[in-house]
Order: structure tokens, then sequence, then C-alpha cells
């Protein structure tokens, strides 16, 4: 008799294959990214670290940043044909979401909660001071968790000039590295906020810290 094989189940492909992307690296996937009428795109350093390094257009001077890796970049197909670099991204004013995961290997911060009060009181002292370029207001803070309960934190905030955004945070550690996972969404103004939002909770939803 012959013998038959049986093939197991297939595994989930990595990376960014239609409304699905997996990251084996960090661990995590998202099940239900924005494809129609978006364009979403795999990016790397290269397209951030100039939007990284020069802040003056939010904070009026320069932010060193720990290490991270940029990985997607979302936007809208109706606002303008794709554009890669983070920095002409906001200099145009077009909404986006972005992820990217931070990397500390020394950090006294647990939390997410900790990660964002901490950025919120240096924003509310540099308000204070009259330091930032565009005052800068919170709007909403609050817990959140993923669809496998992984707790995070996330905030609003808006800018003198209407631009608003909503930052998720998550964070999860090994033995020597913290790793602070950011999902943004970054808009121009109140009615591409609203118009946004909905697509960006909704694939927040689907975030888990696995890959099958």
């Amino acid at each position: 008799m012959d013998s038959i094989t049986k093939e197991g189940p297939s595994l989930p492909r990595l990376g960014l294959h239609g409304s699905e992307y997996r990251n084996q690296r960090y661990l995590f996937k998202f099940l239900n990214l924005p494809v129609n009428g978006w364009t979403v795109k795999e990016i790397s350093n290269k397209n951030t670290i100039d939007a990284f390094l020069d802040w003056e257009e939010i904070f009026g001077f320069k932010v060193e940043v720990n290490e991270m890796d940029s990985l997607l970049l979302m936007e809208p197909v109706v606002e303008s044909d794709f554009v890669y670099q983070l920095v002409d991204v906001l200099e145009n004013k077009i909404p986006h979401i972005l992820i990217w995961v931070e990397k500390q290997t020394v950090s006294d911060i647990s939390a997410p909660k900790e990660y964002v009060e901490g950025l919120l009181e240096t924003i509310e002292f540099l308000n204070e001071a009259g330091a930032l370029k565009q005052n800068l207001e919170v709007t909403d803070q609050g817990k959140i968790l993923s669809a496998d309960r992984v707790s995070g934190y996330y905030y609003d905030m808006v800018a003198d000039d209407g631009r608003r955004s909503k930052d998720s945070l998550f964070m999860r550690s090994t033995s020597n590295t913290f790793y602070i996972y950011h999902y943004d969404l970054w808009v121009p103004n109140q009615a591409s906020y609203e118009q946004y939002l909905q697509t960006y909770n909704r694939m927040l939803s689907t975030l888990a810290f696995n890959t099958q």
C-alpha cells in the first residue's frame, strides 16, 4: 500500500500581505490593515530618520531619540501619491498612520502609562516655558488592550494650528531590552481626525503580540 503523507497546516506568511502584517522580530501582527482607500508600505529608518532627528517643527529644538525601527507607513489614497519620507509627509500635512518600535537598554519605566505620563509632563513643561513652536494640548488619554489582552496606553493631542494625533503604546521586555511599540495616527485638522479615526481604531483592534 502506498504511504500517505499528510501535510501540516501552513504557517501564516510573515511581513506585509494584503490587509495582514506579521513581524517576527518584534512578535506582533495586524489582521485588518486599511487597504481599501489606503496605501500601506513597509519602510525603514531611512524613511523616517530626518523627521525623528529634526523635531524643530514640533519642539523648536532637536531631540535625540533612542534606537528605533520604523516598520509601516500608511497614507489615504485620496490625499496624494504615496510619500515615503516622513519629513515630507509632515511638511505636506498628509494624514498617515506610522508604526515603529523604540528600543531601550536602560529604563526605569515599566509600563506604557509611565512612559506616556513622563512624555506629557515634558510637553507641559515646554508649553509653560514657551519652548514649543506650537502649544500641544492633551485632549484624552487612557488604557487600551490588544486583541490578546496585552495592556497599553493611548493619548490624543491637538496643536494650536489644529493638527491632531492619537498615539497608542505598548511595552514588552526581554532580559536586557525594553521594546516600546508606537502606533501613531497624525492628521492636519479636526475634519481629517473624524474621517480617519475609525480606520485607525479598527486596525488597532486586531493588534496581537504573536504571529500565528
